[in-house]
């Protein structure tokens, strides 16, 4: 498997390699995503991008984690709603 990037993560920090996938079927080019706890099947992801794909700073939405592949450190995110 390629990886995204070859920095380490921050102390503290785990790095997962995500790949959304939008409700049309398209998917997202795969990114590195940094967080503080370890996420599984099912759990919410907060991502400042929208259902259609397009990046918006300072807004949240939330992509549910759909599948994880690899040794775990891959994410498959799918769409779950606009964040509160």
């Amino acid at each position: 498997m390629e990886r995204v990037s070859e920095a380490r993560p921050p102390p503290g920090q785990l790095e997962y390699e995500v790949r959304v996938q939008l409700p049309d079927g398209r998917a997202l080019r795969p990114t590195r995503f940094l967080t503080r706890r370890a996420r599984r099947l099912g759990d919410v992801v907060r991502l400042p991008v929208r259902p259609d794909g397009e990046l918006r700073p300072g807004e949240s939405y939330d992509w549910r984690v759909a599948g994880v592949e690899g040794d775990g450190n891959v994410l498959l995110l799918r769409f779950e709603r606009p964040a509160a």
